[in-house]
This record gives C-alpha cells, sequence and structure tokens, in this order.
C-alpha cells in the first residue's frame, strides 16, 4: 500500500494531459477566480482536472484492493498516508496541517454516518489541490468566507461525489431505474452518498446526450428577484450543452421552484436565449456548511437533455454472442482490443493466444514494440493493421501472469489504454471489438470494467460490441471486496 504522497503535485499527476474539454485555459481564467483553482487552470476546464484527479485515487483503491461500495473514506486517506482524526468539537470537518508536510483531516464522529463519508471525501477532495496546506486555515469558518471561496467548496463536492460513488459501483441498478433525478434519490440511500454523487454516476452510464449541474441562488440579489447561476455543467455523454459555469439561469426557471431540499421540478426551457431548448429535471440540495437554511435558498443539481431525447434504460454498450475475432458491424474499420500481461511478449492463453494463430503479425509486431520500451510496461499500446479495414490492440494492463488469489488487473493502466484506444478509434472512424476483458486470467470486476469503457469510448463517440462465446459463464471476481454486477 502507497504510504506517501507529494502533495504539492497531487493535480498533476500521470494522466493529468489526458483532461480535454474543449475550454481553454484562457476561457477557465474567466470564470474562475479562487486563487487555489487558478493553479490547476493550465490543464484546462477545472471541473474535469478535478474530476480525473479523483478518478486517479479511485483507481489505485482499486488496483491495492481497497475499493467497495460504499466506499470506505478512511482507506481512501489511509491510501494517500492521510490521519483521520476523530474531534467532537469540530463543527463538522477540516483539513489542518500535520507533521512531514502531510495534511490532517479532523471530523466530528457525532455526525450522521453520511455525513461524516461526504465531509471526509470533501476534505480529501481539498488535498488534491496543490496548495491545499496553505489554505487550510481559511477554510476553518465557513461563515468567514467570500463568494469565490465557494468555487472550491463545489469542486472539492465534484471531488466527493467520485469518491463516494466510484466508477463501476451501480450498474445493477442502472438496469432497473432509468435516468432521472427520482432515480437519484431512490439509489441515495442506498450507496450513502449524495444525489450529486449518484446523478453524476448516472449520467454518466447512460451513454446518451445529457449533463448534470449544479447551481446556487445569488444571494445578493433581492429577496423578490433571487435567482440561480450555474456552478458547473458536467457531461454525460458526447454533448456539448453550450452552458458554461456562471451562466444566470432565466428568472422564469423551474429550478427556482426547488425551493427546500429535496423539492423536486421539471420543466423543458431555453437557458440561453439563442441556446436549444432542453428538458430540465432538477433537485433541491444541501446549501454550503454554515449557510443559515432559513435564509439562504437550496442549492439546485439535476440533470439537462436536448428537448425530446427521451430516456434509455439500455447499455451504450453492444452485447452479443459470437467471436470478437469475427467482428460484426457490415463495413467500416473495425479494432479488435484485448489485454495482455507486463511479463512477456507471447500469449499463450485464452483470446491472446487465439488471436495470435489467426493473425500470427500481431504477435511479432507487439514483442517488437514490447522489448523496445524500458522501465514498466504497464499502460502501453500496440496496434497492427492485420486485414483490410481490421486493426489489433493490445493493452498491457495486466500485472505478471499465472494463477494468484487478487486480481492481476490493473484499473489505472487499463483506463489509460482505453483513453489511446479511443484515440486511435477516432482517429481510424473505426468500431472497437472485444471480448470481456480483464475479467479472465486477469481476475478483474466486469461492473468497474464496463463503466471504464462506457466513459473512455462509448461516452466519446465510440461504437463498442462486447462478445461472449455461446459457451460462455460468468466467472466469479478473484479481488475480494470488490463489487461486480452485470452489464447487460
Amino acid at each position: 500500500m502507497r504510504s506517501d504522497y507529494d502533495f504539492s503535485n497531487a493535480i498533476k499527476g500521470k494522466y493529468a494531459g489526458r483532461v480535454d474539454t474543449g475550454i481553454s485555459p484562457t476561457e477557465a481564467r474567466k470564470i474562475w477566480h479562487h486563487p487555489s483553482v487558478k493553479l490547476i487552470i493550465g490543464s484546462g476546464d477545472p471541473v474535469e482536472t478535478v474530476v480525473e484527479s479523483a478518478r486517479q485515487l479511485v483507481l489505485q483503491a482499486a488496483d491495492a484492493g481497497l475499493l467497495t461500495v460504499p466506499i470506505d473514506p478512511f482507506k481512501l486517506a489511509q491510501l494517500r498516508g492521510i490521519l483521520v482524526i476523530p474531534k467532537p468539537d469540530v463543527p463538522d470537518a477540516q483539513l489542518v496541517p500535520g507533521g512531514g508536510g502531510k495534511p490532517v483531516i479532523h471530523y466530528n464522529p457525532t455526525r450522521p454516518r453520511a455525513r461524516v463519508r461526504f465531509s471526509i471525501c470533501h476534505e480529501l477532495g481539498h488535498t488534491l489541490f496543490p496548495d491545499c496546506l496553505d489554505q487550510v486555515r481559511h477554510r476553518l469558518f465557513h461563515s468567514r468566507t467570500s463568494p469565490v471561496d465557494y468555487e472550491l467548496e463545489a469542486l472539492c463536492n465534484l471531488a466527493a461525489a467520485e469518491f463516494l460513488l466510484p466508477l463501476g459501483s451501480i450498474q445493477e441498478d442502472m438496469a432497473k431505474l432509468r435516468l432521472s433525478v427520482d432515480a437519484a434519490l431512490k439509489l441515495r440511500e442506498k450507496y450513502e452518498a449524495s444525489t450529486e454523487a449518484v446523478l453524476l454516476r448516472l449520467a454518466g452510464l447512460s451513454g446518451v446526450p445529457c449533463a448534470v449541474f449544479a447551481a446556487a441562488p445569488e444571494e445578493s440579489s433581492q429577496a423578490g428577484e433571487r435567482n440561480y447561476r450555474l456552478e458547473y455543467v458536467r457531461g454525460g455523454a458526447a454533448w456539448d450543452s453550450g452552458l458554461r459555469r456562471g451562466d444566470l439561469l432565466p428568472i422564469t426557471s423551474a429550478v427556482r421552484e426547488c425551493t427546500g431540499i429535496g423539492f423536486t421540478a421539471r420543466g423543458t426551457e431555453r437557458w440561453t436565449p439563442d441556446g436549444p431548448a432542453i428538458d430540465v429535471d432538477a433537485v433541491g440540495v444541501s446549501p454550503y456548511p454554515n449557510r443559515d437554511p432559513s435564509r439562504v435558498r437550496p442549492r439546485v443539481t439535476g440533470l439537462i437533455r436536448p428537448f425530446g431525447q427521451g430516456e434509455s434504460d439500455r447499455s451504450p454498450i453492444h452485447f452479443v454472442r459470437g467471436d470478437a475475432l469475427e467482428p460484426r458491424g457490415g463495413g467500416g474499420v473495425r479494432i479488435v482490443a484485448h489485454v495482455v500481461n507486463d511479463q512477456t511478449p507471447n500469449w499463450g492463453a485464452g483470446f491472446g493466444r487465439a488471436l495470435q494463430r489467426k493473425w500470427p503479425d500481431a504477435q511479432r509486431h507487439f514483442s517488437e514494440v514490447f522489448f523496445r520500451t524500458h522501465g514498466s510496461k504497464l499502460g502501453l499500446t500496440c496496434s497492427t493493421k492485420v486485414e483490410d479495414e481490421v486493426f489489433t490492440f493490445q493493452m498491457v494492463s495486466q500485472r505478471g501472469y499465472g494463477p494468484s488469489s487478487s486480481t492481476r488487473l490493473r484499473y489505472e493502466a487499463l483506463r489509460n489504454s482505453l483513453a489511446q484506444l479511443r484515440q486511435a478509434a477516432l482517429e481510424l472512424n473505426a468500431s472497437v471489438h472485444m471480448p470481456r476483458i480483464g475479467t479472465g486470467e486477469a481476475g478483474g470486476s466486469w461492473g468497474l470494467i464496463a463503466n471504464l469503457i462506457v466513459e473512455e469510448l462509448c461516452a466519446k463517440g465510440v461504437a463498442v460490441t462486447i462478445y461472449d462465446l455461446p459457451t460462455s459463464s460468468a466467472r466469479t471476481p478473484k479481488q475480494p471486496g470488490l463489487f461486480d454486477e452485470t452489464f447487460n
């Protein structure tokens, strides 16, 4: 287990360069003003940068065998070498400097369990910022903060959402419930997560054009004219709503009807004069800590989608019975992808062996790339054209090979490999075809793997087909304590 952590580089992680939201640093500087947020604007949109960094921690927890649902925030803190200490005199939770240049989280153990979990995850979100130790003294009393400080609070709420309801956690329920605020309210108690966290995960899994938003009341407005301004908008699929942080919602928006926590409202609206019509599904949630609920309206979160889009309860992944070595789909370029281990260039078992027999050039090319790569091979990928309009794509995401009592799959490496696969598919205008990668000898959890496939490929416009052999049966995951549900 990792016990050391460089807080000065918390958000400049291994895959920070993967953040690509279409929002340039110049645009981001116009709509974000908090000093801590400005430090990460060089990576692009702070919303996506924070979510990316939080997901890295979640995948590190999965690789360490620490990922469960509901997630244990104390183990996440332990993974980063952060002490979490109960202090009943703390109103909620706070981040303070500790020994060795590391922060310490204090929390109130008398608070409700769900609140404790959220508060610890929120404070972990603050550690994703490189100046977290410099800024803690300004966070001890939320009632003394200025409006700009709530930019940081909103981003830490997003990080907490990623921690509380991690990738791969709700596939079984997603198959039973439609994408809606009502569905999120049903699931929030089961998973001991916030409404925002559930909405973000549902949207990410849906594969349909939609986005999650959060908005806060304009406290400086007159009581009779109080309105809401967007804190963030995060798309769940390849759809750009054209909305950005800081946009003021129309005074007639249904969002203003969410006057209490748990109050819902729906409507079809235009949030910008020249923008498209959108369907809005909203709910009131708690205001920020130490704000008087009797004087401050709730924040509002919810879903937006193109008008008339409708709802889908089908997985964005296409599942078929057949052989991935005979990729379907008619014309067009097809990429056959699979997971291989980091210790040998030879594929001696399973799908890899069958692929080698059919397309020996793929094995030879991979061996050349393997031996040219020095150091760790995890995250390495290799593409080979094996037929007219057919490519193979190897993803080195398995640590070693042979029998093991725990998973050999490395989720962080797999996610990085899928990002490279996405780039190749988009450049070639290709569809992707795979067996249930990572669930054989690698022993991974299909629930988490499927979620990575949806968010890294399907939600970015890449068509994916998963093949199950007619004689195959479900495998028991080798990784203890990690959730695993069917996804079809």
